[in-house]
């Protein structure tokens, strides 16, 4: 089973590279503090009530589609300068798990890209695989979720499958949580959600800048 880490940043990266190691999966709570997470909120907030979500697609290039019986959220992709001065602590933090990853793993991470999720109540999305079939770009999924006061009833859990294809966990996405795994390996979903569920969502990626 996999635990949590709470552990001061220094510690936390030893037990990140670990836990990868063995697993291909790790958790980390409490991530960013209280105050950032509610400047990303009020961010990403003020992005909806202007209409710069968009409902999500699956599917790569000329193929993606829009299937809201398999996914039903809608996101909003950050742009570079965006990211760097409204969200600089996340950055700083995924800057360094790059070269955590590329150090400890050799995965040869070039860059990342990150989107913001939204799960209108009712939302949910299907078990998938966030690797497309017959490509390898995307090496490593992170999740940093931006829901205070999140309970189980309320719904919206990732459930991640082993290599059997077997419910292995169920996650709450609890603010300031932030979920890293192995892009290709597993197969995940998120369940329908009783409340609204926000979360920063992207990719480590081993390709040259879109």
């Amino acid at each position: 089973m996999i635990e949590s880490l709470e552990l001061g940043q220094v510690e936390a990266f030893d037990q990140i590279s670990t836990m990868y190691s063995e697993h291909g999966f790790c958790i980390y709570n409490h991530v960013l503090s209280d105050p950032i997470i509610k400047h990303y909120i009020e961010q990403l907030q003020g992005h909806f009530n202007e209409g710069h979500f968009r409902a999500a697609k699956i599917g790569k290039g000329k193929k993606k589609q829009l299937l809201k019986h398999i996914r039903s959220d809608q996101i909003y992709w950050l742009g570079e300068h965006e990211f760097e001065t409204q969200y600089l602590e996340l950055k700083i933090l995924l800057d360094q798990l790059q070269v955590l990853f590329n150090r400890s793993f050799f995965l040869g991470i070039r860059h990342y890209e990150v989107h913001a999720a939204f799960y209108h109540q009712g939302a949910a999305y299907k078990k998938h695989y966030d690797q497309h079939a017959g490509f390898q770009n995307r090496v490593v999924t992170f999740v940093l979720y931006l829901n205070p006061h999140w309970q189980p009833e309320h719904g919206g859990q990732l459930v991640v499958y082993n290599d059997n294809h077997e419910k292995w966990l169920s996650i709450e996405p609890l603010a300031g949580r932030l979920v890293l795994f192995d892009s290709a390996r597993y197969e995940h979903e998120v369940l329908a959600s009783h409340q609204n569920r926000l979360s920063l969502t992207g990719w480590f990626r081993r390709d040259g800048f879109l």
